[in-house]
């Protein structure tokens, strides 16, 4: 059983460089494998899920940033597929291999080596051992502009990849403890894993008022120190809310108008609460994200994790 493990394990391996890396795969051998792998991991996911505790699952399947890589550029890629087909993206958009930057940073790192050399009046040239001598392969032609393929032939094609995921994770049994839990199906697996995912997801689901949407990044970085620093002068603390239903609310007076790089927001997510406190800021209702509220009590480092500009500044003072 763990000779099949490895081998299923490297096979999964496998079809990573196949999907996302190598660029003369056909775009829709690459979606096929893409979509095994995706639910191979979901089906190895689940069986850790309900045979494991937390600690053990942890050690038993791959980091969840690697898992949630799978699942984003799948879904990335199936999205682009529908849209190119549907005439709203140009066919150059489904090149997934030029996507990533390591092959680009290692471009550049061997272009910056090689400056020195430009000047040199005879050229240099460098033997090539046999075994690096590969065959060099072109990028498979996109053209799916006069292509035939509908959404259904998309859907057909993962539908395929759920079964060839099945026949894999069967010669590790997995497939019993799917049925025993009632998820050896398409949709109810799609189902349980969503669930997972968004019980588990960090995302703050907050509404930022409109002079927030329309602040550009660039202004962003230049004022969230400023901003930081201002709104600490211009506080003032008038004492807690009057109100019984609130009694965790406080009053602020200030003449900013605005909180540029604070989180600071006049609606939230009830779902998310927890997160914020209610407060009062020159007699209106505002929810300031506890994060704010630690940094702006921190002496030594009043300013967001976020604010880069500041912080390259801080080092540059150091030096």
């Amino acid at each position: 059983m763990n000779a099949k493990g490895t081998y299923i394990y490297l096979y999964l391996l496998k079809l990573v460089i196949i999907t996302f890396i190598k660029a003369d795969t056909d775009i829709f051998v690459r979606l096929y494998y893409g979509w095994v792998l995706t639910f191979s991991y979901r089906m190895w996911c689940i069986q850790l899920e309900k045979t494991y505790s937390r600690q053990e699952k942890d050690n038993r399947f791959i980091t969840r940033a690697a898992w949630l890589s799978i699942e984003i550029n799948i879904h990335c890629l199936t999205s682009i597929i529908i849209l190119v087909l549907q005439g709203l993206l140009p066919s150059s958009t489904l090149n997934t291999h030029l996507f990533s930057s390591q092959p680009c940073e290692t471009t550049f790192r061997s272009a910056r080596a090689l400056s020195e050399g430009n000047n040199v009046e005879c050229p240099l040239k460098f033997p090539i051992h046999h075994k690096n001598q590969r065959e060099e392969r072109t990028a498979s032609t996109i053209n799916l502009s006069s292509s035939s393929t509908t959404i259904n032939d998309i859907e057909k094609i993962i539908i395929k990849a759920y079964h060839e995921a099945e026949k894999i994770m069967n010669t590790l049994e997995l497939l019993q403890i799917l049925k025993e839990n009632d998820l050896d199906d398409i949709k109810k697996l799609n189902s349980f894993v969503f669930q997972q995912l968004h019980l588990k997801s960090s995302i703050d689901y907050c509404y930022f008022n409109e002079v927030d949407l329309q602040d550009s990044a660039d202004d962003s970085n230049n004022n969230i120190q400023n901003d930081t620093e201002n709104f600490e002068t211009n506080v003032e603390v008038e004492g807690l809310d009057s109100d019984d239903d609130n009694p965790d609310s406080y009053h602020f007076t200030t003449s900013k108008e605005t909180f540029q790089g604070m989180k600071i927001f006049d609606e939230i997510d009830p779902t998310k609460k927890n997160n914020y406190f209610h407060i009062m800021i020159n007699n209106k209702p505002k929810y300031l994200h506890k994060q704010t509220a630690a940094r702006l009590l921190t002496t030594s480092k009043n300013c967001l994790s976020s604010d880069r500009l500041s912080r390259v500044q801080q080092t540059r003072k150091q030096k």
